[in-house]
């Protein structure tokens, strides 16, 4: 969903958190037991990771609430992160995978509401800690765990490239929903506004996807006969009953899904094909799309 944000740090962290979390979504489709916090885990079902996350989403909520009103020097959940998860877990224990994900969205769209809200001169780096340390700082911890749950080594370059990927892909969704209604592309090319943007990404990266499985899986990869410009204004004419927030969401799980076979592919799987397919759709396209808008 889009907000209009009333200051850059807020557009940044909802962009941030939206993002990882529709990583986390993917990634957690395919997992079944992840263990977590090192030697002395416990081990967690992808419902107890999504508990555990919306659980703090919600905290940060509070805090924020808190600290608007006026209260500081809030204390209430220094040094006592183990303690609450396990009792939460325990409350928890009910809540079944699609339960545990909405709950944790939900959560998030609160959190999301109230610093969107936010007004420049209310800004300050309490609530950003507040914000962002249970939010995509959060998550992608806690993605970094079920990678390392897995098993997998992945090619250092290739996560390399990904990290690269992941910090452009940011701040270029937060520039495109800051403008959303604007013309954001190449001025001689057609008049995109972020909807359009977004729908081009998806698709594009859906493709690379598709190319990247059928390399990894040993079948023909999809292929393009088309130019680029003629396949770019097809799917746009194909997509135009979508809204902002219909192609925005498909876009950031497009990525996601990307990040989850780039991170989950072990190094001895791994074709010219496959990084030729990662290498289309990463740092280089967005740089370029950002550039477009100037921001």
């Amino acid at each position: 969903m889009v907000t209009t944000a009333r200051t850059e740090a807020a557009r940044t962290i909802i962009a941030g958190t939206d993002a990882a979390l529709a990583e986390l979504s993917v990634t957690l489709e395919s997992a079944d037991r992840v263990t977590l916090h090192g030697d002395d885990a416990h081990e967690w079902t992808a419902a107890d990771v999504w508990g555990h996350v919306g659980r703090w989403l919600g905290v940060s909520a509070e805090l924020i609430r808190r600290h608007l009103s006026g209260e500081r020097d809030i204390h209430d959940y220094d040094g006592g992160g183990d303690q609450f998860n396990l009792a939460w877990i325990e409350e928890d224990r009910a809540l079944d995978l699609e339960a545990a994900r909405s709950r944790a969205l939900e959560a998030w769209g609160q959190l999301r509401g109230l610093i969107a809200d936010v007004e420049e001169p209310r800004w300050n780096r309490y609530i950003a800690a507040y914000a962002s340390g249970n939010g995509v700082e959060h998550v992608l911890e806690h993605l970094q765990y079920v990678v390392e749950a897995a098993g997998v080594a992945s090619p250092p370059s290739a996560l390399a490239r990904l990290e690269r990927d992941r910090a452009a892909w940011v701040p270029f969704v937060a520039a495109l929903d800051a403008r959303p209604g604007e013309a954001l592309h190449d001025p001689e090319s057609p008049d995109w506004t972020s909807r359009e943007v977004f729908g081009h990404f998806a698709r594009w990266t859906e493709h690379e996807v598709a190319t990247f499985e059928a390399a990894r899986d040993g079948r023909p990869a999809p292929s393009i006969d088309e130019a680029d410009d003629v396949v770019n204004e097809r799917w746009a004419s194909e997509d135009r009953s979508l809204d902002l927030d219909a192609v925005r969401s498909r876009a950031l799980r497009a990525f996601g899904a990307r990040a989850r076979l780039i991170a989950s592919t072990a190094a001895e799987r791994w074709t010219e094909e496959m990084e030729a397919s990662v290498s289309a759709e990463g740092y280089d396209h967005i740089a370029e799309h950002h550039g477009y808008i100037g921001g």
